[in-house]
Formats: C-alpha cells, structure tokens, sequence
C-alpha cells in the first residue's frame, strides 16, 4: 500500500507516504474533507489510479478557478488602462 499510517523510522526513502502529511497537503491544496476521505478510501483500497484522476480533476477545477480569476484581472487593468488615456 503506498499509504500508510505507520511513519519510516529508517533513514532510507519510503516507499509509502504517511497519511498525515497526505491529508496536510490535500487540506493545503484546497480538497474538501468528503475529497479527503475519498481519497483515502480510494489509497487504501490500492486505487492508485482512481487516487490520480481525483487529484487531476481537482488540479483542472484550480486551474479553471485561476484562469476565471486571471480573466477578471485582465479586466480590472483594461479599464484602468482606459481611464489613463481619459484623464
């Protein structure tokens, strides 16, 4: 399984991830706790692939917000572009 609750004691590269720090980063990368709990559901039952595509769809829907975000910005600066050449 490559997530696992049991931390690596040894000073060699793990070959799972510990779940705590899996729950940090996906809290830290915005995934709702109903997200979160899939997730792990999905980890545990040894569905990397299933893990992956959760975690590419959550990238795109940032991604989206991001560019919804970037698109509202290039507006705010056309108009006050606009109002430079007016005043």
């Amino acid at each position: 399984m490559w997530v696992n609750e049991m931390a690596n004691h040894s000073n060699e590269k793990a070959d799972h991830l510990n779940e705590s720090e899996v729950v940090q980063n996906l809290e830290a990368a915005g995934c709702s706790a109903d997200e979160i709990q899939y997730f792990l559901k999905l980890a545990k039952a040894g569905k990397e692939t299933d893990c992956k595509r959760l975690l590419d769809v959550h990238r795109k829907d940032l991604l989206d917000n991001l560019h919804s975000f970037q698109t509202k910005i290039d507006n705010l600066d056309y108009l006050k572009y606009q109002m430079r050449s007016v005043l």
